[in-house]
């Protein structure tokens, strides 16, 4: 009987750490996963949030690209968080693996389920607290260009600027490359200082601005407009490769005044 338990004991503990790390594995999974649909959430939340703002009429629209940050990146942090405790949440359910999983924190002196959910309950508070503040700066700037005037609101400030067509006195575009990433700027500026970018660095705001631009044309046509480019044949090169049948447009738009 001794020989038997023995021989038992042998070979069920390393059967335990097998299950033990196909449960560990499962919760890394059902973490991630949560993490993903909840940051999901959370971003398309912020930009519906930040696309109600704009007006029917505006034809070019977006955040800036702090904006994308503030937007796209902050949220991760509080959806890894919360992520981890529906992953928690959802192993604890079954017996099984609330057993083997408390049954290891006990022996290896951890915290159990309800100490470690709690502690991360708070952590995920404390990340909100921090991270709210920023997605709400990061919805509230933003610019949106109608047929009356182009309109933005800058970082740290809820107050919305105007920028009439007659007001803009200088244009700085162009396309070229940066640490082997291609930047394309299309700035307004007007005489006392306020400006504004018109494109971010993405294809659907690229793909926007080309196909909305003669709009956009039309409207500085007869204003009395200085242009500052700063494009380069690096950068002209790399956009023609990427929108060949638009490239016409695109000389038009980035290396003439």
């Amino acid at each position: 009987m001794s020989i038997i338990n023995k021989e038992w004991f042998k070979y069920e503990k390393p059967q335990d750490e097998i299950n033990v790390i196909y449960i560990k594995s499962c919760l890394f999974v059902t973490c991630i996963v949560f993490t993903g649909i909840l940051m999901w959430i959370h971003c398309l939340l912020l930009i519906t949030i930040q696309n109600s703002i704009y007006p029917a009429n505006a034809f070019l629209k977006g955040g800036t690209n702090i904006s994308e940050v503030l937007i796209f990146i902050v949220p991760l942090f509080s959806s890894i968080a919360f992520g981890m405790i529906l992953g928690n949440a959802v192993l604890w359910l079954f017996a099984y693996t609330r057993k083997k999983l408390e049954q290891q924190a006990t022996n290896n002196g951890q915290a159990g389920f309800k100490k470690s959910t709690s502690s991360l309950l708070k952590v995920s508070i404390y990340i909100l607290i921090f991270s709210l503040p920023l997605e709400i700066l990061g919805i509230f700037n933003y610019f949106y260009v109608t047929t009356d005037a182009i309109f933005c609101n800058k970082l740290l400030s809820f107050k919305e600027s105007k920028i009439s067509w007659n007001d803009i006195s200088t244009i700085e575009k162009g396309c070229y490359i940066d640490r082997n990433i291609l930047r394309i700027k299309y700035t307004v500026e007007t005489s006392t200082g306020l400006k504004t970018d018109i494109i971010r660095n993405n294809k659907k705001s690229r793909e926007t601005f080309f196909r909305k631009y003669n709009q956009f044309e039309k409207l500085i046509a007869h204003q009395n407009i200085s242009y500052q480019l700063i494009t380069t044949k690096a950068g002209m090169k790399k956009l023609e490769s990427f929108y060949p049948k638009q490239y016409t447009k695109i000389v038009k738009i980035f290396l003439e005044e």
